[in-house]
């Protein structure tokens, strides 16, 4: 069933462009707010006259296997690696890399062409897909999709581009229901400051030695936000990813790594493990995390792999879990891949999941939590902000208030250490909203401070622990568990507390 402003773009927003004579529309809609079925409503409708082909074109093996499905019902032909080529069919589904070695059929005159993540478009290879399409057609119309229609090499869109429409913002999703509200945790820091940059972007092999000295801060505070839910880390390196992997496994987690040079069964596997993963289900072959570089962002929606999951374990699946949490450990400059990997979590999901293979279990999402380690919601804003996007600048413009520094203003919430727009003045948990010194003095109060505090003596150590004890249960209460504790704990000290420690300082703070 199609939403309000996808079926008001189907109506009046592309026809209104093509009858003011623009032939390349950018349409801009938020992570998760349904780009790939306005697309599959456009089809649908040109589908149904004589004299069109449709093709949909995507850069990534999971970006052409997504629409596929959604296609399913128009019968395409899919074109990806591997595969034989297939016979010419009104809908035609490629990967581009695929494409540019086959051969483009045309079966009528005129052509739909679909680009997801449209803002690549700007590359060699689209443009040269793009030049031989209008080569073997008569007339070609293009529809350009992303969430984020701005590069950052600074090209503007405009040369392949006439139009942008934007039928809805991130804000009104978010009052309709249709994606999470964010809750953004300012957490522990991987320091950018003075880094070189290359390209627009900070340069990974500086940025991996300082983020490879906070991985163990990325892992308690995994532990103490996650509430059992399985998520997603974004890390800076492959060799960053992967010591990521141990810590979380030396600290009790199922982990696991992803890059886009791993197999594709093992890939395949590996998300169909995160699928149905995850301490709430209860599950060995599951995992709980998931650390990947650069794999986890533009079109990948969990619970996309969910049928591959059914493959693996088919009956004896458990519920699907959602993926609750998401951790940026990756310092950026980039807008785009910040929005992008932010968005992975906000798409909502019911008690029942829609699988190719009918309804299965799936267990409701109760909130969607992202770990900003990397001061990332500083730069580029919070989901809810709306951007001016144009086609005529490589760069978004960002509506957001800014303090001197160009840094985004924010407010904090001293009870759960979430960070908000500066227009907001509640939190999502019901406590006023201060000006930020941003996190530093606020989580101070739980101990969770930048030093390392000396606990040579056994004594001074109880001591510590039972404070913390004491400080957050004064301001959570029952919700925080021992793992969180612990968690705070390892965070001031670089030390996992004792079992028996942990036992006494639950005892000395009169908590049980």
């Amino acid at each position: 069933m199609s939403r309000a402003y996808q079926q008001e773009f189907v109506d009046k927003g592309l026809p209104d462009a093509w009858r003011a004579g623009h032939r390349s529309v950018f349409l801009a809609i938020p992570v998760s707010g349904g780009k790939t079925r306005c697309s599959r409503l456009v089809a649908e409708r040109l589908l149904s006259k004589p004299g069109w082909d449709v093709w949909y074109l995507a850069h990534r093996r999971e970006l052409v296997e997504q629409p596929a499905r959604e296609f399913a019902h128009l019968d395409p032909a899919v074109f990806l690696a591997g595969l034989p080529t297939p016979k010419p069919k009104p809908l035609r589904i490629a990967g581009r890399d695929t494409l540019l070695r086959r051969e483009i059929a045309p079966l009528c005159d005129k052509c739909f062409l679909i680009i997801d993540e449209g803002h690549r478009a700007m590359g060699d290879g689209y443009m040269k897909l793009i030049a031989r399409f209008r080569e073997r057609y008569r007339v070609v119309y293009i529809l350009l999709t992303s969430a984020t229609p701005y590069r950052l090499d600074g090209k503007p869109l405009g040369t392949i581009a006439d139009t942008l429409v934007e039928p809805t913002t991130p804000r009104q999703l978010m009052d309709a229901g249709i994606i999470h509200e964010p809750l953004v945790k300012s957490v522990t820091t991987i320091d950018a400051d003075g880094l070189p940059v290359r390209r627009g972007d900070f340069v990974s092999t500086e940025l991996e030695v300082r983020a490879k000295k906070l991985s163990g801060n990325v892992v308690s505070e995994w532990l103490r936000w996650c509430d059992g839910y399985p998520g997603v880390v974004r890390a800076v390196s492959v060799a960053h990813s992967k010591q990521l992997v141990e810590r979380f496994i030396a600290a009790g987690l199922r982990a696991a790594h992803l890059d886009g040079e791993t197999p594709l069964a093992e890939r395949s596997r590996i998300l169909a493990r995160l699928a149905i993963g995850g301490q709430i289900a209860g599950n060995a072959e599951g995992i709980d995390v998931l650390c990947q570089v650069d794999v986890a962002s533009e079109g990948w929606n969990p619970p996309s792999d969910y049928d591959r999951a059914l493959e693996l374990w088919g009956d004896k699946t458990p519920p699907y879990v959602p993926i609750c949490i998401l951790s940026d450990a990756r310092p950026t400059m980039s807008a785009c891949g910040y929005r992008q990997f932010e968005g992975r979590g906000c798409r909502t999901s019911g008690a029942m999941l829609e699988t190719s293979r009918g309804l299965r279990p799936a267990l409701p999402k109760p909130w969607f939590r992202f770990l900003d380690h990397a001061k990332n919601y500083e730069r580029h804003g919070f989901l809810e902000d709306h951007f001016g996007f144009s086609l005529d600048s490589g760069a978004p413009t960002s509506r957001a208030p800014r303090d001197k520094r160009g840094l985004v203003s924010a407010r904090y919430c001293p009870q759960c250490l979430s960070v908000w727009p500066s227009g907001r003045t509640v939190c999502a948990c019901g406590s006023a909203l201060s000006q930020p010194k941003i996190a530093e003095e606020s989580e101070e109060s739980l101990g969770d401070v930048r030093r390392v505090v000396d606990v040579a003596s056994p004594a001074k150590a109880q001591e510590l622990l039972t404070n913390i004890y004491r400080s957050v249960l004064r301001k959570r209460g029952a919700n925080l568990n021992e793992r969180q504790v612990a968690a705070i704990y390892h965070n001031m000290t670089k030390k996992w507390p004792g079992k028996a420690e942990m036992q006494e300082a639950r005892r000395r703070s009169g908590s049980g």
